[in-house]
């Protein structure tokens, strides 16, 4: 659980998708000896949906995370959309101090 815990806190900081499957890979790998002590075939098949749903609870949490951070990420504040209309308006008295310099 605390890989898990750790994994959550690494993508708020860092939501990049390749982090989710490198964690959720290596909470498979740190979690993979449970599969070796299984002595009968009830104890494997309750070892492997164990194993599996240990990686599915990180992939239901983490997917979100990434996702909407990313979203986040994605979109352009006020401030940037103020200093993109500025920067656009500059442009254009520019391109029309050109049209006006240049000869006929």
């Amino acid at each position: 659980m605390l890989g898990h815990i750790l994994g959550w806190v690494v993508l708020l900081f860092q939501p990049r998708w390749v982090f989710m499957f490198a964690f959720t890979i290596a909470i498979l790998a740190l979690s993979s000896p449970v599969l070796f002590v299984a002595t009968d075939r009830e104890t494997l098949f309750v070892a492997v949906f164990a194993w599996l749903f240990n990686a599915a609870v990180f992939v239901v949490v983490a997917g979100p995370i990434v996702a909407v951070r990313k979203w986040l990420q994605s979109r352009s504040s006020k401030a940037d959309r103020d200093v993109d209309a500025e920067l656009a308006r500059i442009r254009a008295e520019a391109a029309a101090r050109e049209q006006g310099a240049s000869p006929p």
